[in-house]
């Protein structure tokens, strides 16, 4: 072959501390984490692969992990807690078809993809008023940002609306300081990468996906505020919303954990878990526009 006419240009050379990208740490799989930003036409495919071979790992535990998680449940009794909804939906502040819009909230799976993550409902509430806004706008409703407020930066034509919440729940895990999810640890610590997965990556020069081993890592990803990253960009659930279908499809009536935007506590809440009449939710003082004021189980929800 001929040589090319004119002056050579000299190859440049990877750097010899060149680092592979990280992966965001929304990350895909409850079982994988990371931390960075790639695009997503060239996870996809990587995105498969790591997804059907932890699912397959997953599958050989699944009983163990409902079972684990079960056993750490408890009754919880809750009062004077609160429900924001927007003003259009102020009629019916304990209707659960808000978190089927878009892809769902932390702990359940919205409008995903319907024909791989069948979506599923929960109620969200707040251990007090400055925590539920602070979870509405998923930011600080106190501060600015160039001096724009978030309510602005939310782009709100209404104030959102308060309830009053009370409750008694039968089983619920409590994760607020992580000790509930040692036995669940336990059993996904041990899962493993195949090493074609680990090839994938290193072509994509994004960082290898490891296993979640410390509950540290666990609970940051359950806890992570960009939790929608993957579901809005890649079509896929967050680490937080896998873990929620666990527990639903466990039978697990509801979660309690820490707010990542305000000091306080949230409760996801799946009625349609409800084991008996002695579990319900029911607003305090409600305005008479409001035609249903009480959940109770176990009924079949379409609302």
């Amino acid at each position: 072959m001929a040589k090319r006419k004119g002056k050579s240009r000299k190859r440049k050379q990877k750097s010899r501390h060149h680092r592979p990208k990280q992966v965001h740490t929304g990350s895909l799989y409850l079982e994988y984490s990371g931390k960075s930003h790639v695009r997503a036409n060239k996870l996809e495919s990587f995105r498969r692969h790591l997804d059907l071979e932890l699912a397959v790992q997953r599958d050989r535990v699944i009983d163990f992990l409902y079972n684990t998680l079960s056993e750490n449940c408890a009754t919880f009794n809750f009062s004077e807690w609160v429900r924001v909804v927007s003003t259009q939906f102020s009629n019916d502040p304990l209707s659960t078809e808000g978190s089927l819009r878009s892809v769902g909230g932390r702990f359940n799976f919205g409008r995903i993809d319907d024909a791989q993550f069948t979506p599923f409902r929960c109620l969200y509430v707040a251990s007090d008023r400055h925590v539920g806004l602070s979870e509405y706008l998923q930011r600080n409703p106190d501060e600015t940002e160039e001096g724009i407020t978030a309510a602005e930066l939310n782009l709100l034509t209404q104030n959102p609306s308060f309830f009053g919440i009370s409750g008694n729940l039968q089983h619920v895990l409590n994760i607020t300081n992580g000790s509930s999810l040692t036995g669940f640890l336990n059993l996904i610590k041990g899962f493993k990468i195949p090493d074609f997965v680990n090839e994938m990556a290193d072509k994509l020069d994004i960082e290898r996906p490891k296993v979640i081993t410390k509950l540290d890592e666990l609970m940051s990803q359950l806890l992570d505020a960009n939790f929608k990253y993957f579901a809005n960009f890649l079509n896929v659930p967050s680490n937080s919303q896998w873990f929620g279908q666990i527990c639903f499809t466990a039978g697990i009536e509801a979660i309690v954990y820490p707010s990542v935007r305000g000091k306080g506590d949230c409760l996801a809440i799946f009625p349609e878990n409800f084991l008996s009449h002695e579990s319900y939710v029911e607003l305090i003082d409600a305005p008479p526009n409001v035609f249903n004021r009480r959940i109770e189980g176990p009924q079949l929800l379409t609302r």
